[in-house]
């Protein structure tokens, strides 16, 4: 997680309203392994205990944002908004052996899937700040954000000589993401 944020006012003026701009990165990874899977269908077959790695996911979002915040006493409260959100994300289905074309005998290793998508992100922030010596601050905090993103996402099998074959140039796509945290840490002033 990234965020950096330019304040365009005084943050040490009591009850200033603020107004505020900056930059937000995700980046969310994981990887599924020792899976329990149940094909039905033409995918019966593909029923059973799996172990090591199924599926590798990863999603990169970033946007530039506009806010406010609000400072009373020791508090601080901050809202961002963007309409420039753009998100990347690429599924890897590692289990995915399909014959494809269906009928040709030819069994895939696997099959990706990347896509492209924009939207929006709102997010809500409130923090406290309190002095613990001339130079150290505690700060405690937690927050919100919420993404949106509609695009499309293209879709290919993958094989051992390291040829492809397409499945879907143009699928729609939606990511969603809310993400909640917690902060804590001590500030020094060097």
């Amino acid at each position: 997680m990234l965020r950096a944020a330019l304040l365009v006012a005084d943050r040490a003026r009591p009850g200033s309203f603020l107004l505020e701009y900056g930059y937000l990165y995700r980046r969310y990874a994981f990887v599924a392994r020792d899976t329990r899977q149940v094909g039905y269908g033409r995918y019966s077959g593909f029923s059973g205990y799996f172990p090591g790695p199924s599926l590798t996911y990863a999603a990169s979002c970033q946007a530039p944002y506009l806010g406010t915040r609000h400072s009373a006493g020791p508090w601080s409260l901050a809202l961002i908004y963007s309409v420039w959100l753009a998100c990347h994300d690429v599924d890897d289905h590692l289990r995915r052996k399909d014959e494809y074309p269906p009928g040709s005998g030819r069994r895939a290793e696997g099959k990706m899937a990347e896509g492209q998508a924009r939207g929006f992100l709102w997010g809500a922030s409130l923090d406290g700040r309190w002095r613990l010596s001339a130079h150290s601050h505690l700060r405690l905090g937690a927050g919100f954000v919420a993404m949106h993103a509609t695009g499309s996402q293209r879709q290919w099998y993958y094989f051992a000589d390291g040829s492809t074959a397409p499945v879907a140039e143009s699928m729609p796509l939606l990511l969603e993401g809310r993400e909640w945290s917690l902060w804590a840490g001590v500030e020094a002033e060097l």
